[in-house]
């Protein structure tokens, strides 16, 4: 039982670390975006293209100076 115990930490260490990596250095502007609500438009584009089309055609793309 306490390998199987063992084991699952490792595992879950794993994810937290994988999960805090993606969140913050493997995706620049992230951090701001989830702080500020907004995110740069190149980093948008790049990222998420589907989405960043459809905001642009229905209008709701807020472009923040």
């Amino acid at each position: 039982m306490y390998t199987l115990h063992a084991l699952g930490f490792v595992v879950i260490f794993a994810f937290f670390f994988v999960h805090l990596y993606l969140g913050t250095i493997g995706n620049p502007g992230s951090v701001q975006a989830m702080l500020t609500g907004y995110m740069e438009k190149p980093v948008l584009r790049m990222l998420h293209p589907k989405w960043y089309k459809e905001m642009e055609h229905e209008g709701t793309l807020v472009i923040k100076k």
